[in-house]
């Protein structure tokens, strides 16, 4: 069997994964060497492609198109995944896109597992239906570009009680022990040349992560001065246990982490049942400053119910404790069905509009498709108006927050149009010329 990818990283974390655990003999093609017309159009092939982002969904787009010229009856099976998939009508999309066979919503290595050993229907799968993922190591055959990703427990965040969360999909991957990332990490310096590695645990327990680099210092590892990025903190969990480790292994191995801050207001984090204090924030952000690690701090905007007096309360923090923040990683609330407060619409007063689709977030960048995405356009009550207004109003009232220099906008975390985003980034500039001013 055939497969042909795109060289992208999370394509060779799942061609090593198939290798290891398939009983069909598979040769992996880089698409980067390979012409579409080099493509064997046979049934008993893959073509796999994954989107992570809307730039992604670019690139996709592209792609299908090419192969619906080139093979004009498809036969060899098309594979997508990748964390767009989540927020995608799926059937919309292989409606459009008749020539894609399957698409996998969820962390695909049982789903690509079962594909090519046995047969699997057309159709959209998700992985939590395939079973868990087993241990594996990335092939030294492929060279990974960015950090090299592990994680101890890649289930969704404990706490799962937040309203406005979307927590996607299950714990599929193994739990992993302090001991047990320790070998992979050894291997991958060693073994590999690695040194840059992603923690992408969506619930970090300080106690196994301070385990897991006493190992590591103790085996002398510390010499090949590994790094590591943790994704996904809470700021309530109890990051001091690393105190110790820390001030024995300068500089810090951890040096950067991201914080699911979402806002700075007591009653606003209250409202939202977020289950963090102020007080929280104020202390996770010194502890990981104090030891020189980066804080990108996560936020989520345009949330129901929030008036001036919560904004400017915002505000004073921005203006008083952006000095312990690298990044702000800005969000702008989404509508959808799959959150605890949609229930409760009426609840935080939003009238729920029409579906969004690629093309609202696209405008005239590609000929994207009108296929659906899961969110929803809204109005909502806005308190200091008195009356019910559009997302762009509501936009609005955050400029003030938003023209700080360390904002950072993307159009996958924003999901508004790419002309509003290059409308925020004019503004943050603009913000950053007022201060040098100043």
């Amino acid at each position: 069997m055939k497969i042909y990818y795109i060289e992208e990283d999370i394509l060779k974390y799942l061609l090593s994964y198939v290798e290891t655990y398939c009983k069909t003999e598979i040769e992996a093609i880089s698409l980067n060497n390979c012409k579409t017309d080099e493509i064997e159009n046979s049934e008993k092939n893959l073509i796999l492609i994954s989107s992570t982002s809307l730039y992604d969904m670019n690139r996709t787009h592209e792609v299908l198109k090419k192969i619906k010229i080139q093979f004009p009856e498809t036969k060899i099976r098309i594979i997508l995944g990748g964390s767009m998939h989540y927020i995608l009508n799926n059937e919309d999309f292989l409606n459009h896109y008749t020539q894609a066979s399957h698409i996998c919503v969820g962390k695909g290595e049982e789903f690509l597992r079962t594909l090519i050993d046995k047969k699997v229907p057309k159709g959209v799968h998700f992985a939590e239906d395939f079973g868990n993922i087993k241990p594996y190591r990335i092939n030294k055959k492929y060279r990974i570009e960015k950090e090299v990703k592990i994680t101890f427990n890649d289930n969704r965040c404990d706490w799962q009680k937040c309203l406005f969360c979307h927590h996607q999909t299950r714990h599929v991957c193994p739990i992993n022990t302090a001991e047990k990332i320790a070998e992979d990490v050894e291997y991958y310096i060693k073994e590999c040349n690695y040194k840059h590695f992603y923690f992408y645990d969506n619930n970090m327990n300080p106690h196994v992560l301070n385990k897991f680099l006493k190992i590591l210092l103790e085996k002398g590892l510390n010499k090949y001065s590994p790094t590591f990025y943790l994704f996904g903190l809470r700021v309530d969990s109890q990051f001091e246990v690393l105190t110790e480790i820390l001030e024995q292994w300068k500089p810090s191995p951890i040096v950067g982490g991201s914080w699911g801050l979402e806002f700075y207001d007591q009653e606003i984090l209250d409202l939202y049942n977020k289950n963090t204090k102020l007080k929280q924030i104020d202390n996770a952000l010194a502890f990981f400053h104090k030891y020189g690690i980066a804080n990108d701090a996560y936020l989520l905007l345009g949330l129901p119910g929030v008036n001036n007096k919560h904004i400017e309360h915002f505000k004073e923090f921005i203006d008083h404790k952006s000095y312990l923040v690298r990044d702000y990683r800005v969000s702008f609330f989404l509508l959808n069905p799959f959150i605890r407060m949609y229930e409760d619409k009426e609840k935080f007063k939003m009238h729920e509009k029409n579906y969004l689709t690629l093309q609202d977030f696209f405008l005239d960048k590609i000929n994207a498709p009108k296929i659906r995405t899961i969110f929803k356009n809204f109005d909502s009550w806005d308190e200091d108006l008195g009356r019910y207004v559009d997302r762009g109003e509501t936009l609005r009232k955050y400029f003030p927050i938003l023209k700080h220099k360390k904002m950072k906008f993307h159009p996958n975390m924003f999901l508004l149009d790419d002309h509003s985003c290059n409308l925020l980034t004019s503004l943050r500039l603009l913000g950053e010329k007022s201060e040098e001013k100043s």
